[in-house]
This record gives structure tokens, sequence and C-alpha cells, in this order.
């Protein structure tokens, strides 16, 4: 049970710290984490960026059905035949008709609206409902052909660029049924 010290310094030196082997060994372990997890990144920024398009793409659908509930039924069609342009964070900026040249640099997405024909009920002798089917279709006009979207003018073409065999565009199209009661 009687332990005794190292006498010579020498002796003491070599049992404090660890081996050259040992360290080795231990940057080996550390260098082969960090190459597992640098290999990942590719795909944590991919999964960044589309959930970040499908966050934006709400917010994009959500301003078209916030404008179509705004507008007077008779005058809706004035959302369709312009391109409407969002940013990175899916905010409105401008559109076709009134371009602003500053913007273009900010302009990430590019969306459009296509009407197809409603309906107009009577319900009572005091109202009328209309209804309208808005397709809303956006994209990444950075992406492959998304930056099409531009200029497909109706449903008919949109369908048309959807199903074509060229590459997929990275449009997302979403219908929205939009109904309004007017009290006459």
């Amino acid at each position: 049970m009687h332990t005794t010290a190292p006498s010579k310094p020498a002796d003491r030196r070599r049992q404090a710290g660890f081996s050259l082997p040992e360290v080795a060994m231990a940057i080996g372990i550390i260098a082969i984490a960090f190459v597992a997890l640098i290999a990942l990144l590719p795909t944590g920024m991919t999964q960044m960026r589309l959930a970040m398009d499908s966050n934006n793409g709400t917010r994009i659908v959500q301003s078209f059905v916030s404008r179509a509930l705004a507008t007077d039924y008779q005058k809706l069609n004035q959302l369709e035949n312009v391109v409407h342009y969002f940013d990175d964070e899916g905010s409105p900026l401008d559109n076709s008709v009134d371009e602003n040249n500053d913007l273009v640099p900010a302009r990430i997405y590019a969306a459009r609206v296509y009407i197809q024909p409603g309906q107009v009920e009577q319900d009572t002798k005091l109202a009328m409902t209309y209804s309208s089917r808005l397709v809303i279709a956006y994209g990444n006009i950075f992406e492959s052909r998304a930056s099409e979207l531009i200029n497909v003018n109706n449903w008919n073409e949109l369908q048309q660029m959807l199903l074509e065999k060229k590459p997929k565009p990275n449009v997302t199209v979403r219908p929205v049924t939009i109904t309004k009661t007017d009290g006459r």
C-alpha cells in the first residue's frame, strides 16, 4: 500500500500528459465527426429553403385572398393578367402594371391569378351570393422554369406548362374559392 513518488524529474514528465498516439487518435475522431457534420450542411440548407418557400407561398396566397375579399365582385377580374412580385419574405412588392425599377433586385417570387368562371346564386330577395374560383400560381423566379410563369396568360396555358415533358417547373398552384354576399 506504500506508493513511492518517482525519484527522477524525467520520470515525472513522462507520466504527465497524453502520448502522441493518443492525441493523434483524438484529432482523427474529431475530424471524422466534422466531416460528417459538413456532409449534412447541403441537406440542411435545402430543407431550410423548402420551408422558407412553403411559408412564403402561404403568405402569397393569403395576400391574394385578402385582395379578392376586399375587391368588389364585378372588379375581381382586375387581379387577373397581371404578374405580381414578392420579396424574400413573401411581402408584395409591385406588379407588371406599376413596375418600380428600384424594386427589381428584391423580386424573388412571381405570382399570377387565374379566375375560373363562378356562379351567382340568389339566397333571398335581399342578398345575392357570388362565388369565383381563383387559381393562384407562384414560383421562385430564380429556379428552373418558374420564370416562365410571367409569360403564361391564361389557365389553359398554365395547364399546358405544368404538363409538358420538359423539366417540371417549380411552380405551385393553389385553387381558392371566393364567396361574397352582396346585400340588395
